[in-house]
């Protein structure tokens, strides 16, 4: 399950064994993604990929439990993040749909708020451990428009990322102190927004190619 559509390139990292699935509530983001002379990854990639449209809370209810290996939330680049799918409701619902060694994957990349904290105390609510990478692009791939990002990990046990959290890079995630996790009922963008600019969450350490 993919939760964000975007471009649609994450169709490209799918094997022609496995099944995915993406949930996309806006029709003019499929539209866009599915057209070539736009995108490409789609159209090269998997033509016939599927596409659930509507809010992922709510279609991805919909489907099967225990009915995915891998969750991925790619949804938080934008200034206006959907706060509803960053909550530990909304974290209970993607562990409802992954086996017992499923995997979380969410891109938090966001060139305002810090959210590594955000997902570090989400995890440690559910019990779950929680790895982050960081990358920055050479100097050649910055020419070629490449952007930074960040990609946080969860999952019931580190056996479960297999040789992932050795690898360079990746970072376990702590609860930072006076981070909450966001519930239906309770959030703090304006927290991320501050930790941003001023610092005071997680550091991460920056690779490069």
């Amino acid at each position: 399950h993919a939760i964000g559509l975007g471009a649609g390139s994450l169709s490209c990292h799918a094997k022609r064994e496995e099944n995915w699935v993406y949930y996309e509530i806006d029709p003019e983001v499929v539209e866009i993604a599915r057209d070539p002379a736009n995108f490409r990854f789609l159209s090269s990639c998997a033509p016939d990929m599927k596409v659930v449209l509507g809010d992922a809370r709510l279609t991805l209810a919909d489907q099967p439990a225990k009915s995915a290996g891998v969750v991925v939330v790619d949804a938080f680049s934008s200034d206006s993040i959907p706060v509803h799918l960053l909550t530990r409701e909304a974290l209970q619902l993607y562990l409802s749909r992954t086996d017992e060694t499923g995997v979380i994957v969410f891109h938090i990349s966001n060139r305002h708020m810090e959210l590594a904290s955000v997902v570090s105390a989400l995890a440690a609510s559910e019990g779950l451990v929680s790895y982050a990478k960081e990358h920055t692009p050479s100097a050649a791939a910055a020419k070629d428009m490449a952007t930074g990002s960040v990609v946080a990990v969860m999952a019931r046990s580190p056996e479960h990322l297999g040789a992932l959290p050795k690898k360079p890079g990746w970072t376990k995630l702590e609860p930072v102190a006076g981070v909450d996790a966001w519930t239906d009922d309770y959030s703090n963008v304006l927290g991320t927004i501050l930790r941003g600019y001023l610092g005071g969450g997680i550091t991460l350490t920056k690779t490069s190619d």
